[in-house]
């Protein structure tokens, strides 16, 4: 996935293996995620910003598509919002 630059997903930079360790260092989204915007007592989301994220979401999904990518785990949690609202899955 390095090799995908695109506004709706998250950038990862490096793939670490070090005996039964694997891990990867990605790109900070300090925005939260999905999961937690949702789960807040009367946050609605208005249809508008609905169709605003799910447009983002389907950007970005269709960005590692075409780098031959499947996001295997996508769900809320895995949804990271920027500081300024928009999406990152």
């Amino acid at each position: 996935s390095y090799g995908v630059s695109h506004p709706n997903v998250v950038r990862a930079y490096e793939y670490i293996r070090a005996g039964a360790i694997v891990a990867y260092t990605m790109e900070f989204v300090g925005g939260g995620d999905l999961a937690d915007k949702l789960s807040k007592p009367g946050n609605y989301l208005p249809i508008s910003e609905c169709v605003r994220l799910l447009s983002q979401m389907c950007s970005g999904v269709q960005a590692i598509h075409d780098a031959g990518i499947v996001h295997r785990d996508l769900k809320p949690e895995n949804i990271l919002l920027t500081a300024q609202g928009d999406i990152k899955p």
